[in-house]
């Protein structure tokens, strides 16, 4: 590029003229396709791999990995265990970005979904509510509670319990209404008199 600008007289610490404007096209023609054959962006992940928060998942590489990038180390962290495996393990709620190169010049890119443990989730619901049959499905930093429950008060425990998992509950459960008792109560005003006669 140096040449190039030395030939359009812009090696010169004069300020440009109007050589330098006549002269632009020219040099973003020579120097612009070149980049842009070179750069590419890639944003789309190859495939979602979802993981529980506290499990871990296991990546096989066809070929050798030479490095990797994890978008937000706080959701998940990888770790190299073999040339060609790297153990995937879930931290926070959520989703990021898995970057892996491999030695052939291969760049490969993964969604990692890292949710809450939901069958773990509906094991411990079912055993403190047992009377009821609630299902538990997580999704990125969500989880969904869903099924028919007899007793209204069950709901209300079933989603205390869902909220200790740190995810944005999604209440699905179908309820009777509650049963309102109403009471008729009478007053009756009795003079000490008659109390006292009686």
């Amino acid at each position: 590029s140096t040449v190039i600008l030395h030939r359009v007289g812009l090696a010169q610490h004069s300020r440009p003229g109007p050589r330098w404007w006549a002269a632009l096209p020219l040099l973003l023609l020579a120097l612009g396709p070149a980049r842009l054959a070179a750069q590419r962006v890639i944003t789309q992940p190859e495939r979602v791999v979802s993981v529980s928060k506290g499990a871990s998942a296991l990546l096989v590489n066809p070929v050798a990995i030479q490095r990797f990038s994890v978008g937000e180390p706080s959701i998940a962290e990888a770790l190299v265990l073999s040339p060609t495996e790297v153990l995937i393990n879930g931290k926070g709620l959520g989703t990021t970005t898995l970057f892996v190169w491999d030695n052939a010049s291969q760049v490969r890119v993964y969604s990692v979904e890292v949710t809450a443990d939901a069958p773990a989730l509906q094991r411990y619901i079912r055993g403190v509510v047992t009377e009821e049959d609630i299902e538990v499905n997580a999704s990125g930093n969500s989880v969904t509670l869903s099924g028919t429950v007899r007793d209204p008060n069950s709901v209300a425990r079933a989603v205390e319990i869902a909220k200790a998992s740190g995810a944005t509950i999604v209440d699905n459960l179908i309820a009777p209404p509650a049963v309102q008792v109403l009471l008729q109560v009478r007053f009756a005003e009795v003079s000490r008199t008659s109390v006292s006669e009686f």
